[in-house]
């Protein structure tokens, strides 16, 4: 009776999570998104040149809510790395980038799938590559929609980037939108509230809202004038100075893009340099100082002929510069303008010249409209399914007490036959490594894939010892004993380390030999520690081989560190070389 009233426990506390999911949708894993936020913080914080060492160190450190979820953040990360490194668009981060989004989509989270596919999106968009960014960014953006500001990873930096494309393809009011979201994110500093707060200002110039651009820009100034940012402060003052001109009023637009101009030349800024440069021209020649205007716009010009992502600038220079020629009657130096004006506009015509951006522009709008009638249609459909799921529940209230006894009777049979498969298939995995073990040359790699099988298969074997140590069926907590002794059969035997040493010995004779030469009085317990170390197993995988807490290995290593002081790391670290 016992039994069937912890079946009917069991079977309310199933219905309702059941109904639970039909009625609400899952709530993605906060302890996923801090991990993710927390290691890229601290990549972005420790900027390392070494990015693979500072990967080992991380995950050594700090331990991931699951390999997929390690994943993704790594390949985030080292596509991002590279990206940096070679600053331009390259085969490594879009590998990186494609794969980390496989991953999220697998696993069905919508959090992990908006930030992979922002930051790829963001890293084409950077390398002009617009008309790829777009799906991208429209599969983030249907995210956003979806998901609350607490769900999303690194919400004010998603926001941002997502808002730029936006931006760039006119959709103004939704990239503001994203901008003030941005805004409420309790985690900003001073620095990324004047990265927002100039992005809302220029959304808003681009509106033609010169007053709250104003405002923004303002309080852009204010804050990086607190920070010490000066490369912000100079876009400020500059941006503000571009508000001056919409207003025709020249001579204050062209002292602020001064300033402008001064602080990026003395930062060594050359694209900022570049905007600013043009900007300047631009009010001189509304001013009629087309002297003032040509000498900026051709040292601007010698900026964007440095870089190819600068072509979009090039092109608006060269235009400003063919109206100096036109107007002073140049007319071989107006042909040669205009003949580059056409060569940019064919090279940008695939990256990011004005077509294609309104040809985004327009997908954006297209896009919008789509998601809007498939939220209607989910929405209906969410509700029919709740009417449905309600008839369904009454049916199976009704049936319960009829079924029950018969219900539990048979999820004992199938715990028991699940129990004697997975036991079995276990038996088999442990054969199954022995046997490729015996069968193949025996090295330290082959070594390495053994263990880690049979790490996994000891963590698989004492998840199933807890559930049976805790079960109420007495089938499962009486044959727990079988479980244990496949358990033991796993843990390193004096034989497995003998023949294991001995491959080392093989591979490391000069690093063996070390050791013995320089650490005499190590121990057979000090030996197992170091040399599944060497290996590169974690202190949980070292203590599941050899039958022992993570603690209990932790401290091996502090005696050692304490016993050899100064020579500890070199008990580690023997160079590579030492291969006979």
């Amino acid at each position: 009776m016992k039994n069937i009233l912890l079946l009917f426990v069991m079977f309310f506390a199933t219905l309702s999570l059941v109904s639970g999911q039909l009625f609400f949708s899952d709530t993605p894993s906060s302890r996923d998104k801090k991990y993710c936020e927390k290691l890229y913080a601290a990549y972005k914080k420790d900027s390392p040149e070494k990015i693979q060492t500072f990967l080992t160190a991380y995950f050594a450190k700090y331990t991931a809510p699951s390999a997929n979820i390690q994943k993704i953040a790594s390949d985030i990360i080292l596509a991002d790395n590279a990206s940096k490194q070679q600053q331009k668009f390259n085969q490594y981060s879009t590998r990186y980038y494609t794969e980390a989004i496989k991953t999220a989509e697998n696993l069905k989270r919508d959090n992990l799938i908006l930030w992979c596919n922002t930051q790829y999106a963001f890293y084409l968009y950077t390398y002009r590559k617009h008309q790829e960014s777009f799906s991208y960014f429209m599969t983030a953006l249907e995210k956003t929609k979806t998901l609350t500001d607490r769900q999303i990873i690194n919400p004010a930096e998603t926001f941002k980037k997502i808002s730029y494309f936006l931006s760039t393809s006119g959709e103004y009011a939704e990239a503001e939108n994203l901008l003030l979201r941005a805004r409420k994110s309790n985690s900003l500093d001073h620095d990324e509230r004047a990265n927002i707060a100039d992005a809302l200002g220029i959304c808003y110039i681009s509106q033609q809202q010169f007053a709250k651009a104003e405002k923004y820009f303002n309080e852009a100034l204010l804050l990086s004038r607190k920070n010490g940012d000066l490369l912000r402060y100079a876009k400020s003052t500059g941006n503000i100075g571009i508000i001056r001109m919409h207003r025709k009023k020249y001579n204050e637009a062209i002292q602020l893009l001064q300033k402008d101009i001064e602080i990026s030349a003395r930062l060594n800024n050359p694209q900022n340099l570049m905007y600013a440069q043009t900007a300047i021209s631009d009010a001189f020649l509304k001013n009629r100082d087309t002297a003032s205007a040509e000498k900026n716009l051709l040292a601007a010009n010698q900026i964007a002929e440095t870089n190819p992502y600068f072509k979009s600038s090039e092109l608006e220079i060269k235009k400003l510069l063919l109206k100096i020629a036109v107007q002073k009657g140049e007319s071989r130096h107006e042909l040669e303008l205009r003949r580059a004006v056409e060569q940019l506009e064919l090279a940008l015509q695939d990256m990011d010249g004005k077509d294609v951006i309104n040809q985004v522009g327009w997908e954006t709008q297209k896009n919008n409209l789509q998601l809007k009638v498939a939220a209607e249609k989910a929405q209906r459909e969410k509700e029919s399914l709740k009417k449905t799921a309600a008839i369904v529940i009454c049916f199976l209230l009704a049936a319960l007490i009829i079924f029950t006894t018969r219900l539990y009777r048979n999820r004992i049979k199938l715990r028991k036959a699940d129990y004697e498969k997975k036991l079995m298939n276990l038996t088999l995995d442990r054969i199954k490594s022995e046997n490729k073990l015996h069968a193949t040359h025996r090295t330290l790699e082959s070594y390495r894939t053994y263990l880690s099988e049979k790490n996994r298969q000891i963590e698989q074997l004492e998840t199933e010892i807890s559930l049976a140590r805790t079960s109420e069926i007495s089938y499962l907590k009486d044959n727990r004993q079988q479980l244990e002794t496949l358990l033991e059969s796993h843990l390193m035997t004096s034989e497995n380390w003998e023949n294991f040493k001995k491959v080392f010995q093989q591979e490391y004779p000069k690093y063996m030999s070390y050791l013995q030469e320089n650490f005499p009085d190590l121990t057979d317990s000090n030996m197992r520690i170091i040399l599944l170390t060497k290996l590169e197993l974690t202190n949980q995988e070292i203590g599941r081989i050899l039958a022992i807490t993570v603690e209990a290995v932790k401290k091996s290593k502090q005696r050692l560190r304490k016993k050899y002081g100064d020579t500890y790391e070199l008990l580690f670290s023997i160079p590579e070389n030492s291969k006979s």
